[in-house]
């Protein structure tokens, strides 16, 4: 290379270099956003642990009447590892029906007292805003003093407290994990019947004590816990306490979702085995052979892949009101509607695969075993199909893929039936629908985690150089 060779070959390098980089920019930044979108979902799985919010109330509709009222509540504020002690004595005192009546519920929207309609004492009908039980440190009737400890096995995130009170402010007090104390003051009530709405700003505690100065209670009490209690291990071992507790293991613990996982696998592989059973010979065909309609039959292919995927789903439940009845009632809203569903969409995917697993195909070969004798059935299944198989494997596990993560063709046509027509892409949606978020992400991280084993499959054994 001469010298003027060196001087101009610079310049190229600069700008070959500033023409690379610009390319991986732009493809990197799609990269980024899917890791980003994988990491967010595994942050928030951790990070949705220990936020299980719970109301505490006392009311007379999960509290039946009588002597064991009290023994009722202990049972149901175990499982949140809660005991609650009271000085005098834990007592239950009914607003809805007090002895005393200046003690009644409180008025309109819980101000003050009052027993008539609208929560008024100059009225006389039944109060339309009525409290129901509430929580008391003795007979609240005689405004004795008192205090309720509230003691949990487990660190808890206190939200809110609702108190029922007489006229002196109440004292909180909660201890913090570290040992120290954090007090709060309640406003001077207006007279008996005062409810006082307390809110925390995420305190974190294992007691929670409150003093009443003249008699009052605890209407009601919110706070967030992991959802479970610990045994102890978890305490010495947390790594492996969230290992093996998480919300993927509490979604896995549901029947539903193990259901609906056994059906997804189940009706993927039926799939994937129909999708090959119609792309192998639809593939070669339209690979090896120029016929009358090939460029309408290529161009049919290509609608399952561009329409929505709802349009699908609607489209054969239109066609299947043209169904015999019983074939029609066989079929619709039940488990081979699933598979049905399922196919119509991926094996467009695994016919183009196959087509171009059969392109690259040399097809010398399959003309030498003609020559020789072979027929060509024989041609095709001893020399065109081994050839093909990695093809075949990647057309499998595309469809494989591809019916895992099928939703708007089910959802019109199969529905999301618990335990019936549930899969995992549709149990994505009733999570969703009944505000569990977590239960959402973690169904949503299982199928992550069998596509990514899917597509690992694919790049191992199947046709690594087949671009559709």
């Amino acid at each position: 290379m001469t010298l003027a060779d060196s001087t101009n070959s610079t310049p190229r390098i600069r700008s070959d270099g500033i023409f690379i980089s610009t390319l991986a920019v732009l493809g990197g930044t799609y990269v980024l956003l899917i890791i980003f979108l994988l990491v967010g979902d595994v942050a928030y799985l951790f990070n949705a642990q220990a936020k299980s919010n719970v109301l505490v109330t006392f009311d007379t509709e999960r509290f039946s009447s009588g002597a064991n009222k009290k023994e009722e509540i202990v049972a149901q504020l175990a499982k949140y590892g809660l005991t609650i002690e009271g000085t005098p004595e834990l007592h239950i005192f009914d607003s809805v029906n007090p002895v005393n009546k200046l003690w009644g519920s409180p008025h309109q929207d819980y101000g003050g007292p009052g027993t008539g309609a609208g929560g008024r004492s100059s009225q006389t009908q039944k109060n339309n805003k009525q409290l129901g039980n509430i929580l008391t440190a003795g007979i609240i009737d005689q405004e004795n003093p008192g205090e309720l400890i509230f003691r949990w096995e487990q660190p808890v995130t206190l939200r809110s407290l609702q108190i029922f009170s007489n006229r002196e402010p109440i004292e909180i007090q909660s201890t913090q994990l570290d040992g120290t104390s954090q007090r709060w003051q309640t406003e001077r009530g207006s007279g008996p019947g005062s409810l006082h709405n307390i809110p925390f700003a995420e305190v974190q505690t294992n007691t929670l004590k409150v003093v009443f100065p003249d008699g009052g209670g605890v209407s009601g009490l919110q706070f967030s816990w992991p959802g479970r209690l610990y045994a102890s291990w978890e305490y010495r071992f947390p790594t492996l306490s969230g290992i093996l507790h998480n919300p993927v293991t509490d979604a896995l613990s549901k029947p539903e979702i193990r259901y609906s996982i056994a059906l997804s696998l189940i009706s993927c592989t039926v799939t994937a085995i129909i999708s090959l059973w119609i792309a192998v010979p639809l593939g070669y065909l339209l690979s090896r052979y120029t016929f009358f309609g090939k460029g309408f039959i290529d161009a049919i292919l290509d609608i399952p892949i561009i329409l929505p995927p709802l349009v699908v789903g609607l489209s054969l439940l239109i066609l299947f009101q043209f169904m015999p009845v019983a074939f029609r009632d066989a079929v619709v809203y039940q488990i081979p509607a699933v598979i049905l569903a399922q196919v119509s969409v991926a094996c467009a995917f695994a016919v183009r695969t196959m087509k171009a697993a059969f392109d690259q195909i040399d097809p010398r070969c399959e003309q030498v075993a003609l020559t020789l004798g072979c027929s060509r059935a024989a041609a095709f299944s001893r020399v065109v199909l081994p050839e093909a198989l990695p093809g075949m494997l990647t057309a499998g596990t595309l469809a494989w893929a591809r019916a895992l993560g099928e939703f708007g063709p089910l959802l019109i046509f199969a529905g999301a039936t618990r335990y019936k027509t549930e899969v995992l892409s549709t149990s994505v949606f009733l999570e969703l629908s009944v505000g569990d978020l977590s239960a959402a992400v973690a169904i949503s991280m299982i199928m992550v985690i069998a596509a990514v084993i899917v597509l690992i499959l694919t790049r191992m054994w199947g046709t690594k150089t087949i671009s559709l």
